[in-house]
């Protein structure tokens, strides 16, 4: 807010289509935010500080007074896991787990990376900065340069890593999408199915979903 004059213009990149892609906003509306992100964070913090585990943040509902920020990207308790785990887990202590991870790949493949990520959390818990989200995000950056099949290894590699991952239903909609970029038509189709099912009210996936059954219906 220091740095950005008031007259500036931004862009989400976190939006779908369906809110008119990409989301403009403006300065007008950063006190407010960052008004929410020091106000749930000492939420959390004095309910840590009390003895309370996330499950019970979860359960209390200690952020429905700012309901009106979740989206199908973030929903308040995806939220209070990101807060609970940035003040807990000391990452300074732990190293880049995509390095090594990107090393495989480059030297061996993306099937080769993913296991080699799997036997590091086995084996190496403690020495990276392993979480729920990681094998996605890798897969997403493989899907941003055009690797749409090492993409597609990278989110399969997360669903099985993390069968219970907040955002499961967003790995099976990236799935989807790379394998649309393969003309794997079918398989996209069960890759959207299993988005829409896992989080109904992720309208992309379900756009998507329908776009990818007319689509096969056409051919």
């Amino acid at each position: 807010m220091k740095l950005l004059p008031e007259d500036i213009r931004l862009v989400s990149g976190h939006h779908g289509k369906e809110k008119g892609f990409d989301l403009i906003g403006n300065w007008n509306q950063l006190p407010a935010y960052a008004d929410m992100m020091k106000a749930t964070v000492d939420i959390v913090r004095e309910e840590l500080a009390a003895g309370k585990t996330q499950q019970d943040m979860e359960a209390a509902g200690i952020f429905n007074d700012y309901e009106q920020y979740a989206d199908s990207y973030v929903s308040t308790n995806g939220w209070i896991n990101y807060v609970v785990d940035a003040l807990t887990v000391p990452r300074e202590t732990r190293d880049d787990i995509c390095k090594p991870v990107y090393e495989v790949w480059k030297r061996d493949g993306a099937v080769a990376a993913v296991k080699h990520y799997q036997q590091l959390l086995k084996t190496q818990e403690d020495q990276y900065d392993f979480n729920h989200y990681m094998l996605m995000g890798i897969g997403s950056k493989l899907y941003a340069n055009n690797h749409y099949d090492d993409a597609v290894t990278f989110f399969a590699g997360s669903t099985e890593t993390y069968p219970e991952s907040e955002f499961g239903y967003y790995t099976h909609y990236l799935a989807a999408m790379s394998l649309r970029k393969l003309d794997r038509t079918e398989e996209a189709i069960g890759q959207a199915r299993e988005s829409v099912r896992l989080n109904k009210d992720f309208e992309t996936a379900t756009a998507l979903l329908e776009e990818l059954i007319g689509a096969s219906e056409k051919g």
